[in-house]
């Protein structure tokens, strides 16, 4: 009679589950997306966007050393110069860029290539047309930096936290520093820190800071890779709210309203567009967007995703189904399946019945 019931309650349960699945991908919907295709030359397609400039957006291609600034012409989606001169620092390796306006962030990693086991630093560094500025100096030359610019432009916001536990430097990494940017546009340098136990890719929107905060799990080698989303006021992180339940921060509309995050539910780490204050969310189906940079268009009022050739804005959901603060392991267990229901045309074809539409 034991072995009976148990298996009724098995057949009930995987039921039950199957049954969770089906009610919760009728709210799923393919994504609703604007397709415009780059009027390129030959080295375009290589440019990603970098910051912004009088709300247009800054793009930026070039190797370690070398770095060419445009702006996106989102009417004729040609790249337009920037600057008259390329940003150009010979034998110098250079990563992380941020644009605002005329002033650039960007890290220098440090270190002695014939000697693996020295972990060298980084310096970090806002570079105006006529000046270079040394912010500050971080352990390890290959960590992950994260800046961000508020909605205001009034501050820079920088971060050092990894999720590799083996560059972790509680003294540096626990911290957002926020820079003056007006300041910084005088050549001086005024900044204070935030502190926050495991926090990272810190938005600042009005006086609320947005961030992800890790889980640490101390058995893994990416021992800060669980992380969730919060938002606080940024003079009182101890009022922080959870926003999102494992998902990171990929960008956030200027109101602060909706946030776009990579979420880990589906075993490809998916994009979605959570409702801030419904904390809900919709994913985004139909093609492999976290794969691609995201900015948000302030011409456009969308999210958008550069995916070389062609820029991919993505529509507003009507409706946010999900609860980001819970998990879904029914999408987990179901993604592959969801994503050919879901899955769009090439975007070669699509633009082209785009276009066609059109006419």
């Amino acid at each position: 009679m034991k072995k009976s019931h148990l298996l009724i309650a098995v057949v009930v349960c995987v039921t039950t589950l199957h049954s969770v699945a089906a009610q919760d991908s009728g709210l799923l919907i393919k994504t609703k997306e604007t397709i415009e295709k780059k009027n390129m030359y030959a080295m375009d397609r290589f440019v990603i966007p970098i910051g912004r400039s009088d709300f247009q957006i800054v793009g930026g291609w070039g190797s370690r050393d070398t770095l060419a600034l445009c702006l996106l012409d989102e009417e004729s989606y040609i790249f337009l110069p920037y600057f008259k001169k390329m940003f150009i620092a010979p034998q110098r390796k250079l990563y992380n860029y941020n644009v605002l306006d005329s002033l650039i962030f960007y890290s220098e990693s440090i270190f002695d290539e014939n000697d693996l086991q020295n972990y060298g630093y980084k310096l970090l560094f806002v570079k105006l047309p006529n000046n270079e500025i040394l912010l500050d100096s971080i352990l390890y030359w290959d960590k992950s930096i994260h800046s961000s610019f508020s909605d205001d432009g009034k501050k820079l916001i920088v971060n050092t936290m990894d999720i590799r536990e083996d560059v972790y430097n509680p003294a540096q990494d626990d911290q957002f520093i926020v820079y003056d940017v007006e300041k910084l546009s005088k050549g001086e340098v005024e900044k204070y820190t935030i502190p926050c136990l495991h926090c990272s890719n810190g938005h600042l929107v009005g006086r609320t800071l947005f961030f992800n905060r890790a889980k640490y799990e101390p058995e893994e080698w990416m021992a800060f890779d669980w992380r969730d989303i919060y938002m606080a006021p940024c003079e009182h992180l101890e009022d922080s709210v959870k926003i999102a339940f494992r998902s990171t921060i990929k960008a956030i509309t200027p109101d602060g309203k909706y946030i776009l995050a990579e979420r880990y539910d589906m075993s490809n780490g998916d994009c979605i567009i959570i409702d801030v204050e419904a904390k809900k969310y919709q994913l985004l189906l139909g093609r492999y967007y976290n794969r691609y940079p995201a900015f948000y268009s302030y011409a456009k009022e969308k999210f958008a995703f550069d995916f070389g050739e062609y820029i991919v804005y993505i529509d507003f959901p009507t409706e946010y189904p999900f609860d980001a603060l819970k998990e879904n392991l029914q999408f987990w267990n179901n993604s592959f399946k969801i994503k050919e229901e879901f899955q769009h045309k090439s975007l070669e074809w699509a633009y082209k019945d785009q276009q066609a539409n059109k006419e």
